[in-house]
């Protein structure tokens, strides 16, 4: 699906495909009687990131598994190198466009767990907690040097660390209307999550929950109302 298909279609969800001197919309770049195209440009930029988002949060949701190879254009398997160490706790910079990491493994192939950033600071405080030979991981952003950066602990000094995530390739503007998004197989999922974002600043609430269930039982989260 090219970027320019993804606002009609969800301009045809909207029903909204007519000017304002009431002609039929053919082009991405024409504006509606409701909505713009810069808004709609704005919610579909913003509905493929919280799409690939769900997708790397919820690894084993049923789509992901029908995904297969589709998703290669979004996923990155690569080594991180070799973090820097102060005491119990190793870091190293999450990379550049990481959405979520899908897989952390150390030199062993030991796979890193991750927690929560709270649960994550806890256990700083609790010598018994750092002492143990959990491999866990987590990400906090470091207001400092304005990077994210991955915490780990259990980490064996030396080790070269290799993982794969989710990455956001794409920033789609009214010039990239034809490009094709660099994932397929999400159009469904994406365009629930693109018009949910706009029923919800029109306010249209019931609309918004039977898609809210959609996406839930799309990502294997059955409940809600459908």
């Amino acid at each position: 699906m090219t970027f320019g298909n993804s606002i009609l279609k969800l301009r045809e969800r909207l029903q909204d495909m007519r000017k304002a001197d009431a002609s039929l919309i053919t082009l991405a770049s024409d504006n509606g009687r409701r909505w713009t195209s810069s808004a709609l440009i704005g919610l579909c930029n913003s509905a493929l990131l919280e799409t690939l988002r769900l997708i790397s949060v919820y690894s084993d949701s049923p789509i992901l598994k029908q995904l297969s190879g589709d998703l290669q254009g979004a996923v990155v398997y690569d080594s991180l190198g070799v973090p820097t160490e102060s005491g119990a706790i190793a870091t190293i910079d999450c990379p550049i466009g990481c959405i979520g990491i899908i897989e952390l493994l150390g030199s062993s192939s030991d796979e890193f767990i991750y927690i929560r950033p709270i649960e994550f600071i806890s256990r700083l405080s609790n010598s018994t907690l750092l002492s143990r030979t959990d491999r866990l991981f987590t990400i906090l952003f470091n207001s400092d040097t304005y990077v994210r950066e991955i915490k780990l602990i259990g980490y064996k000094t030396g080790e070269q660390i290799t993982g794969s995530w989710f990455v956001n390739r794409a920033d789609y503007t009214i010039a990239d209307i034809a490009e094709e998004f660099f994932v397929t197989g999400l159009d469904d999922i994406f365009l629930d999550i693109a018009e949910r974002q706009a029923r919800d600043i029109e306010h249209h609430w019931e609309r918004s929950a039977m898609l809210d269930a959609r996406i839930k039982e799309k990502l294997g989260l059955f409940g809600g109302t459908k």
